[in-house]
């Protein structure tokens, strides 16, 4: 074999060698990406933060009636629950839309209200959950046992999962890949300024040239066409999409525990407020 091809020969060998080292390493780190933020997930599932400022107002109301604190064993009170929906404004910074929402559907269960808490951070979750409370037959037999406890749409990341899970038949590495893309693309719409009436698969399907994203196609029209083969509708599919996508905007990502650990420290607050009559100086939620 001549010089040239030997030579030749021997560095596209390096080449190989050094793309195989170079891929495994690659794969490694990865795994090992992958795996520390599964475990960030994980603790912030199971091991929920309490709400700052709510922990602050109760330690303040405790102190201002002298009292030690304590734990509440039921959450069945419907008069605080009332005496909730009724101050929503003055225990949480929410919008004049968010206020009505608690005042039409008028939660009155831990549960119910964890939901209300999620869905105050996204307009769009937040009026789907009003026009489903309005009608509360409009759900898909397919994905209702995921989400028939969250006004018949996807509220939390486990439920997000599941659906995905369910329409894609895939496993949790897949479904990461999925949603991860599916938070790019959601950026990508909110800064193309698109009115929110247009469904995010159209906005693909109108803007695959310019947004480069024919590597992204497949998944997003796979998850429409297993929808439809699941007996799901195409304007349901696109709603449901949308909805998986609103969950992971901006990666605001909501678990269960942790709006439920929320809505009883605000319930907290309301028995405090109810029965004890003195008052917190200049305290601000």
């Amino acid at each position: 074999m001549k010089e040239k091809e030997l030579l030749e020969k021997e560095a596209l060998e390096k080449l190989f060698q050094a793309q195989k080292k170079f891929q495994k390493e690659k794969r490694i780190y990865d795994d090992a990406t992958y795996q520390y933020y599964k475990t960030l997930d994980y603790i912030q599932a199971n091991y929920p933060d309490s709400n700052p400022s709510l922990d602050k107002y109760i330690q303040e109301l405790l102190k201002a009636n002298n009292m030690d604190d304590f734990e509440i064993k039921e959450y069945n009170d419907s008069k605080i629950f009332d005496y909730i929906v009724s101050n929503i404004d003055s225990f949480l910074k929410i919008s004049d839309f968010i206020k009505n929402g608690f005042l039409q559907i008028k939660p009155d269960n831990i549960n119910k209200l964890s939901v209300l808490l999620a869905a105050r951070e996204s307009d769009y979750l937040f009026k789907t959950i009003l026009e489903n409370h309005k009608n509360p037959n409009n759900i898909n037999q397919i994905i209702k046992p995921i989400v028939q406890d969250t006004y018949n749409v996807a509220v939390f990341e486990e439920q997000v999962r599941e659906i995905v899970k369910l329409i894609l038949d895939t496993n949790e590495f897949e479904i990461d890949m999925f949603l991860k893309s599916l938070n790019r693309l959601w950026k990508i719409k909110l800064n193309s300024r698109v009115d929110d009436s247009i469904f995010i698969i159209d906005f693909i399907r109108q803007n695959q040239t310019e947004l480069y994203i024919e590597q992204y196609k497949t998944p997003y029209f796979g998850f429409i066409n297993s929808c439809i083969e699941k007996g799901i509708t195409e304007d349901e599919a696109k709603k449901l999409f949308n909805s998986l996508a609103v969950n992971f905007r901006d990666c605001v990502r909501f678990f269960r525990n942790e709006k439920i650990l929320e809505a009883k420290q605000l319930y907290k607050l309301a028995f405090i407020e109810m029965n004890y009559p003195n008052r917190p100086a200049n305290i601000n939620l």
